[in-house]
């Protein structure tokens, strides 16, 4: 199933939810512009993944991502100003293969006491090839370990629109628009639903959409247009959003 959102199909989404992925990538643009260096430029505009997913992560939920990816922990509470600090030395964070390790072993713990936590897993770029995460799809699969993966392409897939139902561990994968965060969260909203009930894994695969009339390979662009159309002002959110944001870097 490929999966894309209009107005219309999304009414049950709240306004005020809809205003808190809004002003969550707006931070995370924010963040993303301010730590800029040339090997990262690539990835901004494209925060929806980790703001869909995380923002409603539990206390006591697990989250993994490689050091490179700064965005699910800020959007799960880190502040930006300890993201830019410890992103300098990035050498003393653990590789994504103990990161990945360490959620496997949290997601058992999630299992085995049945306490509906679950742990939720970014790979990009050379990690969404991995043999750690390949590893950790087999696992999962096999365990039914209550886990969310987003897998996230910077490049077209050729079987985009024909998402397999599972993957071939045997959980279900969804194809959605990597810059469509109200897609990316109806899918997350109901993968995450899925793991704390014990019923296993889901894989995201967030990817680049073929661009229709009107919409951008930008997540932001693409939220002010669907709230646009959606009659709901969001002028006032960016302001007290970027304010709160700069007042946040200031702070000592």
């Amino acid at each position: 199933m490929a999966t894309k959102h209009s107005p219309k199909t999304f009414s049950l989404i709240s306004r005020r939810k809809l205003l808190a992925l809004y002003a969550a990538l707006l931070r995370c643009r924010m963040l993303e512009e301010f730590a800029a260096a040339p090997r990262r430029t690539a990835r901004i505009g494209h925060e929806a993944p980790a703001v869909a997913v995380v923002i409603d992560l539990k206390p006591g939920d697990t989250i993994a991502a490689s050091a490179r990816d700064i965005l699910p922990t800020f959007v799960n509470g880190t502040p930006a100003r300890a993201i830019l600090s410890t992103r300098r030395a990035d050498a003393s964070h653990p590789s994504f293969t103990a990161t990945i390790k360490a959620a496997l072993a949290a997601a058992r713990q999630h299992a085995q006491t049945k306490n509906r936590r679950i742990a939720a897993i970014f790979a990009g770029g050379a990690d969404a090839s991995s043999a750690a995460f390949r590893n950790a799809l087999r696992i999962a699969g096999a365990e039914r370990l209550p886990i969310l993966f987003v897998r996230q392409a910077e490049a077209q897939s050729q079987s985009k629109m024909k998402s397999p139902a599972r993957t071939a561990e045997g959980f279900p994968s969804i194809n959605v628009d990597r810059d469509d965060v109200v897609a990316i969260y109806r899918v997350a909203f109901e993968a995450l639903a899925h793991a704390r009930r014990g019923n296993g894994p889901t894989l995201i695969d967030s990817i680049p959409w073929p661009l229709a009339a009107g919409s951008a390979s930008d997540s932001i662009l693409n939220m002010e247009r669907y709230l646009a159309q959606s009659g709901i002002p969001f002028v006032r959110t960016k302001r007290k959003t970027v304010e709160s944001f700069v007042r946040e870097l200031k702070a000592k």
